[in-house]
C-alpha cells in the first residue's frame, strides 16, 4: 500500500491522519510492514468479519 504521504495526498487528508489510519490498520493486524521495506496486507488476514468490528468469520 502506498505511504501515509501518497494516501492522505490521494484522500486529500492531512498526513497524521492518513499515518494514525495506517498505523490503526497495523495494530488490528490488516497489515504487516517495517521501515525500508513498505507495508502490505497481512497474510493471513484477522479473524473478524471487518476492521474494527469485533465479530468472527468463522
Amino acid at each position: 500500500m502506498p505511504a501515509a504521504l501518497g494516501i492522505a495526498q490521494g484522500f486529500g487528508v492531512v498526513s497524521a491522519t492518513a499515518a494514525e489510519a495506517v498505523r490503526e490498520l497495523r495494530e488490528q493486524g490488516w497489515t504487516r510492514g517495517g521501515v525500508g521495506w513498505g507495508t502490505f496486507a497481512a497474510d493471513p488476514l484477522p479473524p473478524s468479519g471487518r476492521p474494527g468490528d469485533g465479530r468472527s468469520t468463522g
